[in-house]
């Protein structure tokens, strides 16, 4: 990998990119803090990145980091990884399915890993408690 923050880092990949016929894709983990995935897009959409691939999908409870990659660097999703096991494969990577891991329909009975229990689902009535005030 490339470190955005290193200036010889990304001098080589400016070289890389230059030197062959190819497209360059930012590769992150899912669960990544948004304000650095949007740093990190940013400057990888400076040096012709146009798409981002997510992995880790498959255990990351938070994906507002991706949201925040795609949105501050311009990128689009391109497949995405969602399996301890890179030899199995990227899944294609719908905007249909792209929805379904952000805004899951059936989470208690589909095995997602965004499974949430039914009851924190439930609006819930907000109830006050009023505190008496004592004096000692």
């Amino acid at each position: 990998g490339f470190n955005p923050f290193d200036t010889n880092d990304m001098k080589s990949l400016a070289k890389l990119i230059i030197a062959g016929d190819i497209e360059p894709i930012l590769t992150l983990p899912a669960a990544i803090d948004a304000n650095e995935s949007g740093e990190i897009a940013r400057i990888f959409a400076a040096m012709g990145v146009r798409r981002l691939l997510p992995t880790r999908v498959d255990v990351a409870r938070r994906l507002g980091g991706l949201l925040a990659a795609a949105q501050q660097g311009g990128l689009s999703f391109s497949d995405i990884g969602n399996t301890a096991k890179v030899a199995e494969g990227l899944e294609h990577l719908s905007p249909r399915r792209l929805a379904s891991y952000f805004f899951p329909q059936n989470t208690l009975d589909s095995g997602s890993p965004f499974s949430t229990h039914e009851s924190l689902r439930k609006p819930s009535s907000i109830r006050s408690t009023s505190r008496k005030k004592t004096t000692g």
